[in-house]
């Protein structure tokens, strides 16, 4: 699991964690049957988590983020950390993705969606936003072969624009190794095991979704400190 990890379950008061960083907390969800709420905790920062197969929950984020982030939007700044997880013996080319703005993330569940909002769709092409990730060469292919056929209109990979800024100059840099390399976040930790497990299912654990949350949350904190808005994908 990741280290310095605290996750909160919005819904559920048992949840088998692998890490003794990592806890739970039942809270209130209006609509349990739509979307489950989780709350990550990494370095004192909260990430406020929505997992949903609902094609309307994730409009409603996506306009809430919209209205809220309009200012950078008009400046052509919004950066939208992006991540895609998949099951290595499923035939779903991508089983979630997770957006990250701020400290809200969704946590999309393609594999279990009968279909994908337009506001999505503009979000994934619109050539003003700028969507970032790490080491991500094999998601905008993943994201078009699902049965929703999402079109990327690119992806900035931080590790390469790391390299270029002179930050980073291994030929390795992984999530864990540019977090402290940016951010300072020592110690954090990708689970191998999380990552091979299955993202098909119909309930995410705990785990998996502190392994997507962080994987897109961390990349939209990397993009903000180097200002990726200013770099082409």
């Amino acid at each position: 699991m990741v280290s310095h990890v605290r996750t909160k379950r919005a819904y559920s008061p048992k949840c088998a964690m692998v890490s003794h960083h990592v806890r739970t907390k039942r809270a209130y969800s209006p609509k349990p049957h739509k979307y489950k709420v989780f709350e990550v905790d990494c370095y004192h920062r909260c990430f406020r988590t929505t997992v949903t197969a609902h094609p309307g929950v994730v409009r409603d984020w996506i306009f809430k983020m919209r209205r809220r982030r309009s200012y950078q939007l008009r400046r052509r700044e919004l950066i939208v950390g992006l991540g895609v997880q998949w099951s290595a013996f499923s035939n779903n080319p991508a089983a979630t993705l997770q957006l990250s703005v701020g400290r809200e993330c969704l946590i999309f569940q393609l594999s279990r969606a009968h279909r994908a909002p337009r506001s999505l769709r503009r979000l994934l092409e619109d050539p003003e936003v700028t969507r970032v990730g790490v080491n991500n060469h094999r998601d905008v292919a993943m994201l078009e072969s699902t049965k929703h056929g999402l079109c990327v209109g690119g992806v900035l990979d931080l590790a390469r624009l790391a390299r270029y800024e002179g930050i980073c100059t291994s030929n390795h840099l992984s999530m864990e190794v540019l977090a402290e390399d940016i951010l300072g976040m020592q110690g954090v930790k990708k689970a191998e095991d999380v990552g091979r497990s299955n993202w098909d299912a119909v309930t995410l654990s705990g785990d998996q979704v502190e392994y997507a949350c962080l994987d897109a949350s961390l990349s939209f904190l990397m993009a903000k400190a180097l200002e990726a808005w200013q770099w082409t994908p």
